[in-house]
Formats: structure tokens, C-alpha cells, sequence
């Protein structure tokens, strides 16, 4: 591939990347999700046809992030509607039970996740009918994890058993570049026309398309910037006390560093825990300060489970992970 078909992949790339929080409004919009779903076959049959590993952005794998990222937040919504009252009758029990947060569903092993979002989802309704009502648990608060759960798992069946298109993979790759840009206009338009909907999620959907399916140009590899950090994750940090919590699983390299925006007014400790429980020692990030902390900082190599505590209360801050070269 020359550079011009290398940018128009990773635009149709981004775009399916971008995109993803706003699978619902696709979805109501027969063209439009035609064309997010053409481009997706187009992204899926190049990169086969030119034996390259990508992202895969095809509509069944944005679906399946898409329906995680719901099942994270309903389920952090529900817990934190739930735990005050088991705050209220001090009971440690329950509130275990009742905490769920988002970085807990979002981040997590899949299945594990959907099992606690299951159990959380049980405690509720397992609560008396007065204390439902007193605490304002209603019937939908109460199923939209459960639906959320629902069709993440659908999305993840979907994902498993998607092939790309025979039609697309008898194409060569000007053909196949060729449909990509053609979709990508029909996106442009219609992202573009819709834009003036009363809803305004139309107008930010219209704008993050057109800023993913911005042209960049594509240096040779020798002349790339490996040695800038990169943005390879973000996430939030939502913890109702000061007990320790899992907030997700995940092997990272000695190249990694970890900034920390502590929003809350407690300091927050963070770690890397090893599977077998061995000690590691909590780094400290102040309350209302931005800390950036080293792979080194967090814990010994073998170390995959990042934890984290708000010293004395409860809070919030937002981490991003980046990344130093390839």
C-alpha cells in the first residue's frame, strides 16, 4: 500500500474506533449504519487481503465495546444508588455485595464482570420493595445492566462467529480502496446532514467522524517519532470508600508511565498487585494533584492486577496510560 491508501485505512480505522459511543443513533439511521457496516467489511477485507494485523473495528466489535461501556456504566449507576443504604444500616456485608464500579466492569475479565454485574443486579431486587422505592431503585435503573449484560454477550457471540464478505475478498486491493472511500463519502454526507437534529448527539457524532476521517499524512517508518509518548488508554477511577479495589487486569511493559489527575479530596494509593498476593508497595497520588508514575514505580514485572484506594473516603480521578516507542 501506498500512502495515501495506508491514511484512508487508518481514517476508516478511527472511524470505527471514534464512533463507538454513538452506535445507538446508527443503529435508528438505515443508511448510515448500512455504510458503518460496509466500511467495516472494506477495513476487515484489506487488512486480510494485505496480510496486516489492525484494530478490529468492524460493526460487531465497536457493538461489543459499545454494549460494555453501557453494562459499566448502568452498573455503576445502580451501585451507587444502592450503596448508601447498606451504608445507612452498616451493614459491610451488603455493601460489598451493592459495589460495582465502572472501572470494575469496564476493565475486568469479561465473564467475571458479567457474573458480578448479575449478582449485583440480584442483591437489588432481592431488597425490600419499601427500600426500592425509598432509595429510588426503580424497575429501570434496575434492568439496564441486565440488558446491558444481555447484549454484550450477544455482541461477543456476533464478534466470534463474524467472517468477512466473500464478495469483498474476490476484490484486489484498488478495488477494495476504492469501496472504502466510497463509503467514507457516504458517511461524510449523511454524518453531515444530520447534524441539525433536534437531538445533539447527532452534531457531535457528525464531528467525531469528521475529525477521525481527517487525512493524516503518513511519515516512512524511518522517519517516524517513536520516542513521543502515546496515549494507549484511558480510564476513571470511581471508588464510594477507602477500601482497596481491583480496578483491572492488564500485562504492561517497562515503557509504560501512568499520569494520575486525583479529583477528589483524599489521596489515592496505587499498585500493582501479583497474582499470588505477594507484598508491592502503594504509590501515592495526592489529593487534588496530578502524579505521574513510572511502570517501575508500580510494582515488580510479574505484577498484572492494578489496584487502587482512596485514603479515607471516597473519590475520583482520571488516569492515562501512555506508551515510549514501538
Amino acid at each position: 500500500m501506498d500512502a495515501p491508501d495506508t491514511a484512508t485505512l487508518n481514517s476508516a480505522e478511527q472511524v470505527g474506533i471514534d464512533l463507538v459511543p454513538f452506535q445507538d443513533l446508527i443503529d435508528s439511521f438505515e443508511p448510515l449504519k448500512e455504510a458503518h457496516e460496509q466500511r467495516g467489511d472494506y477495513v476487515t477485507a484489506i487488512r486480510e487481503k494485505a496480510g496486516l494485523q489492525g484494530t478490529d473495528t468492524a460493526p460487531n466489535a465497536t457493538g461489543k465495546d459499545s454494549a460494555r461501556e453501557l453494562m459499566a456504566r448502568s452498573a455503576d449507576a445502580l451501585s451507587q444508588r444502592a450503596v448508601p443504604y447498606a451504608l445507612v444500616k452498616g451493614n459491610l456485608e451488603l455493601k460489598q455485595k451493592l459495589s460495582l464500579s465502572y472501572a470494575d466492569v469496564r476493565y475486568g475479565e469479561a465473564d467475571e464482570d458479567v457474573l458480578a454485574v448479575r449478582a449485583l443486579v440480584k442483591t437489588v431486587r432481592a431488597l425490600p420493595e419499601d427500600v426500592r422505592t425509598k432509595y429510588w431503585l426503580t424497575k429501570e435503573l434496575i434492568d439496564a445492566p441486565e440488558a446491558a449484560a444481555k447484549d454484550f454477550e450477544k455482541a461477543d457471540v456476533d464478534k466470534t462467529a463474524a467472517h468477512g464478505s466473500t464478495r469483498l475478498a474476490t476484490l484486489e486491493l484498488p478495488a477494495l480502496f476504492t469501496g472504502l472511500r466510497g463509503q467514507l463519502t457516504i458517511m461524510k454526507q449523511l454524518t453531515a446532514s444530520l447534524a441539525t437534529q433536534k437531538d445533539k448527539r447527532w452534531k457531535s457524532l457528525a464531528k467525531a467522524f469528521a475529525d477521525a476521517n481527517k487525512r493524516r499524512k503518513v511519515l516512512p517508518k524511518q522517519q517516524r517519532d517513536t520516542s513521543k509518548p502515546r496515549i494507549i488508554q484511558r480510564f476513571e477511577v470511581r471508588l464510594a470508600d477507602g477500601q482497596p479495589a481491583r480496578l483491572l487486569r492488564k500485562v504492561y511493559g517497562a515503557a509504560y508511565t501512568f499520569t494520575v489527575e486525583n479529583r477528589s479530596g483524599h489521596d489515592l494509593r496505587l499498585w500493582l498487585a501479583q497474582a499470588d498476593g505477594s507484598p508491592t508497595t502503594p504509590q501515592t497520588c495526592p489529593a487534588g494533584q496530578v502524579t505521574v508514575l513510572t511502570r517501575a514505580d508500580m510494582g515488580p514485572e510479574t505484577a498484572t492486577y492494578l489496584m487502587g484506594q482512596f485514603v479515607g473516603g471516597g473519590g475520583e480521578a482520571g488516569v492515562l496510560v501512555r506508551k515510549v516507542g514501538e
